[in-house]
């Protein structure tokens, strides 16, 4: 398959996932082989000047029960439609921050986003937990990275990053 695209099934005369498989071709037969595109992947380290103390970030909005449970990137100037929430915010983390891929020659053209929260040690992790962000059904190349804040300036890397369905690694600091 295509860079990007996983086999993920059989369908028609022959089902399953099993891969390679047999089948007798004694009459006319059809068979479909499906992939699925995998998602992008990334892991991301940043750290804001304003909680930054030492080697990591204090989590002082957070410890005093300030921090939203639905991400807060759905008005002006974000107007980012997102659904991320959580019932709670986990223990060592700073604040919402808001994760775009942009592409094109000035990256002008916006091409995916999602709403994350930014741990004490600098990674940018999913509301699921995990330090992986997956972006779906992006197809691999080269992207720039940005990352915004409600009360800090947006950044973006100064130059276009690899991205495919292995985690690439990318560090604000």
């Amino acid at each position: 398959p295509d860079p990007g695209y996983a086999f993920s099934g059989w369908s028609g005369d022959l089902a399953g996932s099993a891969n390679p498989d047999s089948l007798v071709m004694d009459t006319a037969k059809a068979v479909t082989a499906t992939f699925t595109l995998q998602p992008l992947a990334l892991n991301l380290k940043a750290f804001l000047e304003g909680p930054f103390l030492g080697d990591s970030m204090q989590t002082t909005l957070n410890d005093s029960g300030l921090l939203p449970l639905i991400q807060p990137f759905n008005s002006e100037p974000w107007f980012y439609a997102g659904g991320e929430s959580a019932d709670i915010i986990p223990t060592g983390i700073v604040d919402w921050v808001l994760i775009e891929l942009r592409s094109g020659t000035g990256a002008e053209t916006k091409v995916a986003e999602r709403a994350c929260w930014l741990s004490s040690n600098g990674a940018v992790i999913d509301t699921s937990g995990s330090d992986t962000l997956y972006f779906p059904g992006i197809v691999a190349g080269d992207y720039f990275i940005v990352l915004r804040q409600r009360n800090h300036l947006a950044v973006m890397s100064t130059l276009t990053q690899p991205l495919s369905a292995v985690p690439a690694f990318y560090d604000f600091t």
